[in-house]
């Protein structure tokens, strides 16, 4: 998720009837977040 690109997003969002909820959630940044964080 956290490289999705616009392209992707508005795919999925467009796809799961989200209506903006990956910006506007900031998924992009939540992932990244997760994805860099050590366990």
């Amino acid at each position: 998720i956290a490289a999705w690109t616009p392209e992707e997003i508005a795919w999925v969002d467009d796809y799961l009837s989200f209506k903006g909820r990956v910006g506007r959630d900031n998924w992009l940044g939540q992932a990244a977040v997760l994805a860099a964080a050590k366990h």
